[in-house]
């Protein structure tokens, strides 16, 4: 193995790695159905702690990645990746944010006399909750699709060498599906003309 496949193996781990952290980040939030269902103030700190971390592991990537002297054909891929998932997972703590916030909210007006305003606001408040949670797991889920894709195509192979084997795949799976050519009509038996019996 070459050492510019074991660097690209390398970076495939790490891309996966972080994907699937982030995946699993994504999994932890839940959109609640009913206000019953919306996680404490305690469980929201930890997952918005969690979430701030993976945008601080993701640009430490980046800068451990932006200060190295080597080949940029795939270090410029690599960066990319871990730039575009760092602003997805940034958007994920603005939206995470946004929803704890409401959450404060909830909990200080939970024990307040209710009122016609104050139900319109909860309501209000918990459909706000929803729709940031849900945008939060869309960000988390774009960032680690973003990290597989790139991890994916990063197998040491020159882009022209990857390019020409697309091609000649294609052209075996055209043939393969190409309709057969068609059989030549069976030969008939020679008849004999007149006056050639025997």
């Amino acid at each position: 193995m070459t050492g510019a496949n074991a660097r690209a193996e390398a970076e495939q781990s790490w891309l996966l790695l972080m994907a699937e952290r982030t995946e699993q980040l994504r999994a932890g939030i839940t959109v609640p159905s009913s206000p019953a269902d919306q996680p404490d103030l305690a469980r929201a700190s930890k997952q918005l702690a969690d979430l701030t971390g993976l945008v601080r592991d993701l640009s430490d990537e980046v800068l451990f990645r932006s200060v190295e002297s080597r080949p940029r054909a795939v270090l410029d891929q690599v960066i990319g990746a871990y730039t575009d998932a760092a602003q997805q997972a940034g958007d994920a703590v603005a939206s995470y944010s946004n929803a704890y916030a409401l959450l404060g909210f909830q909990r200080r007006y939970q024990d307040r006399p209710d009122s016609p305003d104050l139900r319109d606001a909860r309501e209000h408040g918990f459909a706000a909750i929803q729709d940031r949670l849900d945008w939060a797991r869309d960000s988390l889920a774009e960032g680690a699709k973003r990290l597989r894709t790139v991890a994916e195509h990063l197998d040491g192979t020159p882009p022209r060498t990857r390019a020409a084997r697309s091609r000649t795949t294609q052209r075996v799976t055209d043939r393969s599906h190409a309709p057969a050519a068609p059989s030549a009509p069976p030969r008939s038996a020679p008849t004999q003309g007149p006056g050639r019996t025997r």
